[in-house]
């Protein structure tokens, strides 16, 4: 992943946005025990758990503010397809009042807007990269939500019904360690929520090396220098399994696409997500990007 391919194929700014030069590049390579393709060494501005390069206060503060007052509000099929990711937890979840919940990388806090759900008793947001006086931000900001930069600070045996980790394993260095700390804090019959992207680097490479520009609609978008785990489904089955975790599986029903309003894009994904339940049922998880994991 080299300075010219992120600029001029992916469209990005490598240098304003990772302080990327000319001739910064990293590598993607593919581990011989278990398959997994990652970057070996993260040369990038930020990454989820490299905790001396948090976000300035102010920096992080003017970025909140703006993603509430214009983003969110602009993006307002995001958040319909938010709530119909937390109106499945909810659903399967037994436990049906005072549900404490843990935003698992949380970044913006979206889920914050949700605190309000009668049944939810707490929404908490966690981000490594978080700035230390993050609560006064959210406080001054009117974000309901308590936030933490370091787990080890939350409350003594604090135990969360649904942890919530929405496109964040594929940026963490470690994903296996990041599996333990949420299986720490789930209770008993609580419920970890993780997606990421399917990128099957091997399938995708000679497309990757072909491409001559690559917009955010086109799925090898998900390459970029942000992405530093390359998981296929059948690597990141073998972290749950290690982890003593199993997958619910159901099927998910959603309100929104979180791309476009329209009746197609939401029959579209409702058909996705059918035929997920249907192979998952079989133990295949064919292209699956959407893991509900619980105790064994």
């Amino acid at each position: 992943m080299s300075y010219e391919y992120s600029k001029n194929v992916l469209n990005s700014d490598p240098e304003r946005k990772y302080g990327w030069k000319k001739d910064t590049h990293h590598w993607i390579v593919e581990c011989i025990n278990c398959g997994c393709s990652y970057v070996p060494d993260i040369i990038k501005g930020l990454s989820l758990d490299i905790n001396e390069k948090k976000i300035s206060s102010s920096e992080f503060e003017n970025h909140l503010s703006s993603f509430y007052k214009n983003d969110l509000l602009n993006n307002l099929h995001d958040v319909n397809y938010n709530k119909s990711i937390l109106d499945n937890l909810l659903n399967i979840l037994k436990k049906k009042q005072n549900v404490k919940i843990l935003d698992y990388g949380s970044g913006n806090a979206e889920l914050s807007i949700f605190n309000s759900i009668p049944s939810i008793d707490s929404i908490t947001s966690y981000d490594p990269l978080y700035p230390h006086n993050i609560n006064e931000i959210f406080k001054k900001l009117n974000i309901n939500s308590e936030a933490y930069n370091d787990l080890s600070k939350m409350k003594k045996n604090e135990k969360f019904d649904l942890i919530i980790c929405q496109s964040v394993i594929e940026h963490v260095t470690y994903p296996d360690q990041e599996i333990k700390n949420m299986k720490k804090i789930l209770s008993t019959e609580g419920i970890i929520y993780i997606n990421n992207p399917y990128m099957p680097i091997k399938d995708d490479l000679n497309k990757l090396l072909k491409a001559k520009t690559i917009t955010k609609k086109n799925r090898l978008s998900c390459y970029h220098i942000d992405h530093i785990n390359y998981m296929t489904p059948s690597t990141f089955t073998k972290l749950i399994k290690n982890n003593d975790l199993k997958v619910l599986n159901f099927w998910q029903k959603f309100y929104s696409s979180g791309r476009e309003q329209k009746l197609f894009e939401l029959f579209k994904i409702n058909l996705n997500s059918f035929i997920h339940y249907l192979v998952d049922a079989i133990g295949y998880y064919y292209k699956k990007q959407h893991f509900f994991l619980t105790h064994k």
